[in-house]
């Protein structure tokens, strides 16, 4: 028989494992533009990398659902 508490944890996994779905993933510094590809010490070579890599991520996602 399920009591209180039970349902208040099977509630609370509920609310982790969506809040972990829908989570934004963060991206690692890996020494190259998630971009064009060339070699950096951040994330992109600059704004137009950034900006032009962030649309295709969101185009993608779109498209997937």
């Amino acid at each position: 028989m399920r009591d209180e508490v039970d349902i208040a944890n099977e509630q609370m996994e509920a609310a982790i494992t969506a809040a972990l779905t829908h989570r934004k993933p963060v991206l690692v510094d890996t020494g190259h533009c998630y971009n064009c590809g060339e070699a950096v010490s951040g994330k992109y070579c600059d704004s137009y990398c950034r900006e032009d890599h962030e649309k295709r991520v969101r185009a993608f996602t779109l498209r997937k659902r």
